[in-house]
């Protein structure tokens, strides 16, 4: 009896999708989306504004703090080539400021989107190297940590007020994501030409085991180019998310 105890109690210390440790970590994230709403809503903008620039560096550290180590403490196999902040995600948390003080409608719609949608897609499909490991383990609240603290700057932008989705930022939004796709699969092709071989920033070279992107890249076996048709649902996500947003408002 003892014995099973442990093994379940060892089973609910590793995060799965949908597993009870990754319902803990996700109610954590709408618990600190719900804490900030309160406790900023009633603020006047130049407060809020003072309080996503603390957060936002908050944020950098964190990632820096996760960078580290994963290069120099974890036994994932990485380099600091492999480690720039260059993923999608990261772009989208790094951009949210410079959103923010400029009041950019494509620039907020591609952090409101990208940080609410594809770090909800980290979460639910993790890359290779972060299935089904320790709740508590470095690789865990790096990974989980930083793609959880994206999601909720990306709603945060929404539930403070600093930006409203409209269908007709969709199209631009889209548009800067192909482009910046493109400026990263330049970088990627110049680490690859050079110092390092399996660079794969935006996953334009390779899925890393991602089952939708495997999709895609089956029916269109060209790096970049297989990314572009996803745009598509991606858009279709983009106009569902507010769709919903607009509903709720009413």
């Amino acid at each position: 009896m003892r014995h099973s105890l442990l093994k379940g109690g060892e089973k609910i210390m590793i995060i799965s999708t949908f597993n009870p440790a990754w319902w803990l970590m996700f109610a954590v994230q709408i618990a600190l989306i719900l804490l900030i709403y309160f406790c900023f809503r009633k603020k006047s903008y130049e407060k809020k504004k003072k309080f996503m620039t603390v957060f936002f560096i908050f944020i950098v550290l964190y990632l820096i703090v996760y960078k580290y180590y994963l290069i120099c403490v974890s036994d994932y196999e990485t380099s600091i080539w492999n480690e720039l902040p260059l993923n999608l995600c990261q772009v989208a948390a790094l951009l949210a400021l410079p959103a923010i003080y400029s009041k950019n409608r494509t620039l907020l719609g591609f952090c409101f989107f990208i940080g609410s949608i594809c770090s909800l897609m980290g979460l639910l499909m993790p890359v290779d190297g972060f299935h089904d490991i320790p709740l508590l383990s470095g690789n865990s609240i790096g990974y989980f940590g930083y793609h959880g603290l994206v999601f909720v700057q990306a709603v945060t932008l929404l539930t403070l007020s600093f930006y409203r989705p409209d269908y007709k930022d969709i199209p631009k939004v889209m548009i800067l994501i192909a482009l910046i796709a493109l400026a990263v699969h330049g970088i990627n092709f110049l680490l690859r030409s050079n110092i390092c071989p399996d660079a794969n920033y935006f996953f334009t070279y390779d899925t890393e085991g991602n089952p939708v992107l495997n999709i895609f890249r089956n029916l269109i076996p060209v790096n970049y180019v297989y990314l572009l048709p996803l745009l598509i649902p991606v858009g279709i996500l983009f106009c569902g998310e507010t769709w919903i947003i607009r509903k709720l408002k009413k």
